[in-house]
């Protein structure tokens, strides 16, 4: 089965940046994992005092040379964990134009997944894929500013929530994927707010219940819904979701898509919903987790294998 490790590991697309960058990077990107292995590498390293050291007297550098540096100066453990940080700080700066020019498998080998002590966060979402979580930005109050994940659909595995339509959602930001492996539909749809009481569907709130759960609460709003454009894309397409629009996703059940999800560092913030029965009260999932190394080994194997092999 094909790995990262099989094939010459190449830099972290050229950009430059500076010690405080580098910090936020690599805080962000250790947010990624799982919490207790984020908590050893918070006791194993500080993240400003990394980049001081990397950067020496250079207030700014390109990632080429901070990886040079790395390999130099730090184990090689901590070196993938900053080729990691530098490869997901240059896709934030990407542009929609820029990504379409992105290569999957160079992403992956840069992003070091087959690394066991970088095993990224899995979880499988109320809506039937699985999420691995690479970087995570918190702004003021713990709101989200900016994610970054890979979504897997698995061959023959969809289970959204039972009688709730959560395919069919928002975003609190606007967001954008790019295709590595696979094929996927992208349906947009405009979800308004209505008077009439016979009309079917309601927007559902996205909470958190204790066990950090999410839970679909009928905000008792009825909608109509409209369609406004369905498109398909293949690996290395990319496509976006306007601030505002619903929408959902559509993979084959026999196929086997991988994405890069990128979400925030575009203006603006509303609250997320899902569709589902106006008369609804409350419903509520549990994603499964898939945080032991027994389980993330062999979904980080498919993935290299499929992309890597592509």
């Amino acid at each position: 089965m094909p790995s990262p490790r099989d094939h010459q590991q190449p830099s972290a697309p050229p950009h430059a940046l500076g010690p405080k960058r580098l910090a936020q990077a690599l805080t962000c990107t250790i947010a990624g994992l799982p919490p207790e292995r984020a908590t050893a590498w918070r006791q194993r390293l500080d993240p400003a005092q990394l980049a001081v050291m990397l950067f020496g007297t250079a207030e700014t550098l390109h990632a080429d040379a901070l990886l040079h540096q790395s390999r130099r100066l730090v184990d090689g453990l901590t070196g993938k964990l900053v080729e990691r940080a530098l490869s997901l700080d240059s896709l934030r700066q990407r542009t929609p134009e820029d990504q379409e020019r992105i290569e999957g498998r160079g992403i992956l080998r840069a992003l070091h997944l087959d690394e066991p002590e970088l095993y990224p966060a899995v979880a499988r979402t109320p809506l039937g894929f699985l999420s691995l979580r690479m970087f995570v930005a918190e702004g003021s109050q713990h709101h989200l500013q900016e994610l970054i994940r890979i979504h897997v659909w698995e061959e023959g595995h969809r289970s959204p929530v039972e009688n709730l339509d959560t395919t069919l959602h928002s975003h609190e930001l606007s967001c954008r994927s790019f295709i590595l492996h696979g094929e996927i539909s992208n349906e947009l749809y405009r979800v308004t707010p209505t008077d009439d009481v016979h009309a079917p569907q309601a927007l559902y709130r996205t909470e958190c219940d204790r066990d950090e759960r999410p839970v679909f609460r009928n905000t008792q709003r009825r909608v109509t819904v409209e369609p406004v454009l369905d498109l398909s894309y293949a690996s290395g397409s990319t496509y976006e979701v306007p601030l505002g629009l619903f929408h959902r996703n559509r993979v084959p059940a026999e196929a086997y898509t991988a994405t890069l999800f990128y979400f925030g560092n575009i203006p603006g913030r509303r609250q997320s919903y899902s569709l589902g029965p106006a008369d609804g009260l409350e419903l509520g999932t549990a994603p499964v987790g898939t945080d032991d190394h027994a389980k993330v080994g062999p979904i980080i194997d498919q993935l290299c294998s499929r992309v890597l092999a592509a």
